[in-house]
Formats: structure tokens, sequence, C-alpha cells
């Protein structure tokens, strides 16, 4: 992935990176299973639209520069790193699927709206609570083999595929466990809306029938109940009967108050939820929660931390593990070590309560 010690040029408005943040973004992809960094742009241009883009050297030149600085700290740690490169990640047992025509087709879409579509964001709202808790997640494409995972989540697959939609069933028929939502299975690849019942495997495998669509203004909200608990809704509600799926949570208000908002129908071995209207996280936190107990999602780490912005992510070989401990936030914080661990940067043992940097990172190594 291209990186830049600096900033961009490209965004609304182009600020640096902090003190800190540059090592925080690098060691993030290799603890995602990166073996390298790759910067763009070694220079900055002479001219043109990147004459101003973050460089490791900028136009003035020299290596007393701070990002040159920086870039250089990134270069130690990759020297330190050296015995965990070629090490892989933690098996995902979750995956998030992401498909660009689908995007593309949406954002075309003259339906719903513009403003509140947003796909990539959504999909981002779905991977938080697995972020939070650590939990190990791959993004898939529709081509991807499905079979490695417990949970597929499909957020908003508008332009879906028949092939797709029969793949989806038979990953939940031979025990997988499949999340949907709202503005699902509405066209096919070529654009064309589907008639009639729509895709019929996947009809079967959500066990409902999506009746319509209703788009809420900004200001607007509906609200369900589910587990005990109202949770607010916004931008998107479809309206649903069910077939053969059982309802876990409905709508509180509209023309469609009482009808279902979130269901679970079981097929074959495994289970299908869908999730007919947008949230906010509080609700994606607890649905995601149940889950993850159910199906025991949870890493058993040595490394306990003080919050949620703090990231931990595991790569390892058959002979050891390493834990890449990462600070997302501007505050400094701590994190707790059960066991002794060696902490590669400063290459000793440590244990119990150890500083964390803010945008800091630490990299611990463990022998299984």
């Amino acid at each position: 992935m291209e990186s830049t010690p600096s900033q961009v040029n490209w965004h609304p408005y182009n600020r640096a990176k902090r003190p800190g943040m540059h090592e925080m973004g690098s060691l993030q992809q290799v603890a995602h299973g990166a073996d390298s960094v790759l910067y763009f742009q070694l220079h900055q241009s002479l001219g043109a639209s990147e004459m101003f883009h973050g460089a490791v050297i900028a136009n003035h030149r020299g290596s007393n520069t701070r990002a040159f600085k920086d870039v250089q700290k990134v270069g130690q740690d990759l020297q330190s790193l050296q015995a965990a490169h070629g090490t892989t990640r933690t098996a995902a047992k979750v995956a998030i699927v992401f498909d660009y025509d689908n995007m593309w087709g949406l954002d075309d879409a003259r339906n719903y709206a513009n403003e509140t579509k947003k796909y990539w964001r959504t999909i981002q709202e779905h991977y938080q609570y697995f972020w939070k808790h650590d939990i190990p997640v791959e993004i898939i494409a529709t081509t991807d083999d499905l079979t490695a995972y417990d949970l597929v989540i499909d957020p908003m697959h508008f332009m879906m595929s028949a092939q797709f939609a029969t793949k989806l069933k038979a990953y939940v028929q031979q025990g997988g466990h499949l999340i949907g939502t709202y503005i699902t299975g509405v066209v096919d690849h070529d654009f064309l809306a589907y008639q009639g019942d729509g895709l019929a495997d996947l009809e079967a495998t959500y066990g409902i029938k999506v009746q319509e669509t209703d788009t809420l203004y900004p200001q607007q909200h509906n609200a369900l109940t589910a587990y005990h608990q109202a949770y607010q809704v916004n931008d998107y509600c479809d309206v649903v009967e069910t077939t053969t799926a059982q309802v876990l949570g409905t709508y509180q208000k509209d023309f469609y108050a009482g009808t279902p908002a979130v269901t679970l129908n079981q097929l074959g071995q495994g289970a299908a939820y869908y999730l007919a209207a947008r949230t906010d996280t509080d609700f994606l936190d607890a649905f995601y929660e149940r889950l993850a107990t159910s199906l025991a999602l949870k890493p058993a780490l040595p490394v306990i931390k003080a919050n949620a912005k703090v990231s931990i992510q595991v790569r390892e070989n058959a002979t050891t593990r390493y834990y890449f401990v990462i600070n997302f936030s501007h505050r400094p914080t701590t994190v707790t070590l059960e066991v002794p661990l060696r902490q590669i940067f400063e290459n000793q043992v440590v244990s119990g309560k150890q500083d964390l940097a803010s945008y800091g990172v630490q990299v611990y190594m463990m022998n299984k």
C-alpha cells in the first residue's frame, strides 16, 4: 500500500501527520500482514499536481526534516522486526464482502439519497466492533472462497449476481453464518432490476421478502426494538415480510411499525441474519457481541488494554507469536502483560503494566 510520511494533497484539508503517526500507520500495515513499507513519493515533484504531496525527501531536500527522520525510524523498526518477516496473521474467522462493481452501481443508482448511501462507511461501521475487540477480519471479494470463515458480513449488496446469491445460500447451508442488510440484491451486474420476487436463492437464504425501501431525510429517525431495548434507525428502512425467518427486532414507528427490522433464518446447518435498517453503532455493538460470544470469535490474548483505542494484532509462525500493540489515540495509555513477553524494540523481557505513548507502537514476542 502506498504510504506518505506526511500530508497528502487531495483531502479537503491537508494536515501534516502528527509526531508518531507515520510509524503507527506503517506498523499497522505490518501488523496486518505486510512485509515491507512502500512510499509515494520518494521525492516531491518539481511541478504539477503532486509537488506539494508528502514525500520522503522534500523539495528543499536534506535529511533533517521531521518526515525524513520519521521514515528513518520506520526503517529501524523493520530491522528490529526481521525475525517476524514471513510470518502470517492469525487466520481470520470473520470476513466482510466488499465489491467495487457494487459500490459504483450503488453510487450511480438514481434512488435512495445521494448523500447517505455511503457504502464504504457502512462497511467501516460493521468492522468497528471487531476492531475494538481485536478479532481478525479479512475484506474479501465475491470471487473468494467463503468456507474458511465462521461469519461473513455482506452489507448493502445492491448489485448482486445470481451466482453470488447461490454461493451465499450454499455457504449458509454448509454451516456458515451470514449477515445481510437493507438495499441488497436489487439489480444484476448489467444494472438491470430483478423482476418479480427477485433472487430466489437470496430470498431462501434470508427467509424474507423485501416489499420496499423507505429513505429517511437526514433529520428523520425511526427506531427498532431488539434485545429488550430501543435503538435509533437512520437513513434507510427496508419493509419486509418473513417467509421462514424468525423476527428478532421490529420497527417502532411509521406505517411499518411492528414489522420486522431484524430477522434470523435457520437454513441447513447455518444461519442468515438480515438487518433491514441502518442503525447507530450501539445496535451493531450489541448485535455482534452476541454473535462473537456464540461463535467464540474473541481471541485469548496475553495483553490487556485499558481502552478500545488500542488495537492488538497477531502475526505468527510455527514457533513464535508477535503481538503488535498500537495506540490510535492522541492520548498516552497503558497495557498490562499477563505473562512476561520480550519487547522487540528494546530487546528486553517485560511484564505487568506498560506505558504506551500517543500513537505509540510496541511489538511483543512470545514463544509458543
